[in-house]
């Protein structure tokens, strides 16, 4: 699997309101995945969640997070695996409405949920299909 950076073709191509799923590990270490929002800037993953959530609880107590970006065909396909870096209070709901912008055009509708958003440091990728047109070139397999 290459290391971050991505290219810019699937900087660009996370970059756009898409559908993904959102892994983590759980107590026992086993995988929990969610759909989720998320928001890439900057070369890091933006994701909101319920504090003291699963989510939440899961990734204070191991940090790896695996996000997979679905292309319309969704035969294509970005994951990106990382890191927690940041973890930080969204009390006014600032992160979570820009998200909800980014996918809906509108501020999130429930004002009611105290929310944190986890920043994730990129560190390896893959792809499959042909997300974002990228070359062949820049493309990596799913290793076995």
């Amino acid at each position: 699997m290459p290391a971050a950076p991505l290219p810019s073709e699937l900087e660009r191509f996370l970059s756009a309101p898409r559908a993904a799923v959102v892994a983590v590990a759980g107590a026992a270490g086993h995988p929990v995945s969610a759909a989720t929002w998320y928001l890439y800037a900057e070369g890091r993953v933006l994701l909101s969640m319920v504090r003291d959530g699963l989510r939440h609880r899961h990734l204070v107590a191991d940090p790896r997070v695996s996000l997979t970006v679905l292309a319309d065909d969704w035969y294509s396909h970005v994951t990106v695996l990382g890191r927690l870096a940041e973890l930080r209070d969204d009390a006014d709901l600032v992160e979570i409405d820009r998200i909800s912008r980014h996918y809906r055009g509108v501020a999130y509708h429930d004002r009611s949920s105290a929310l944190v958003t986890a920043v994730v440091a990129v560190g390896r990728w893959y792809s499959y299909g042909r997300p974002g047109d990228a070359p062949d070139a820049v493309r990596s397999s799913v290793e076995r």
